[in-house]
């Protein structure tokens, strides 16, 4: 076979379009000497599909009715167990929300957390300190905050 009417042959198959005599004579040219010398790949592939035609199963016919029915398996035993976890679970909340709200705080916890202050003075003493504890955080938020805004500026700058 000539090199010119083989890469014809061979451009038809590898796009489809080649009919049934064609790729007899791919293969039959492929099969000789010349052929399998020539084009070593071609002949390699076509030698292959060749091997696999001959290949003979003693399936005459493929066992649809174990496919048809897919196993199902289902998890009862977990969705019972999720179901419990799930009433415990609301049960629970429900008892510490009920807690919560059904026991009011006693006047004796009110009163270690609070003290009332009858001197002025001394009023005053623990309203300054307060005051001044306050200023203290604002003033180090206020630092911190301001460092921050600097150096945001300065990477704009470089950017």
């Amino acid at each position: 076979m000539e090199t010119k009417k083989f890469n014809e042959l061979i451009s038809k198959y590898w796009e489809g379009t080649s009919s049934l005599e064609e790729e007899f004579q791919l293969r039959t040219f492929l099969k000789t000497n010349k052929g399998a010398s020539e084009h070593p790949e071609e002949a390699a592939i076509f030698g292959f599909f060749g091997k696999q035609m001959e290949i003979e199963s003693s399936i005459t016919e493929f066992p649809v009715e174990k496919i048809d029915t897919p196993k199902v398996i289902t998890l009862n035993r977990l969705h019972f167990v999720r179901n419990i976890a799930a009433a415990l679970l609301f049960i629970l909340c429900g008892y510490f929300v009920f807690q919560n709200i059904s026991s009011p705080p006693e006047k004796n916890q009110l009163a270690e957390n609070w003290r009332e202050v009858e001197d002025p003075k001394e009023a005053l003493k623990i309203t300054k300190e307060a005051l001044a504890f306050l200023s203290n955080k604002v003033d180090k938020s206020e630092r911190l905050l301001k460092n921050n805004i600097a150096k945001l500026s300065i990477n704009k700058i470089l950017n």
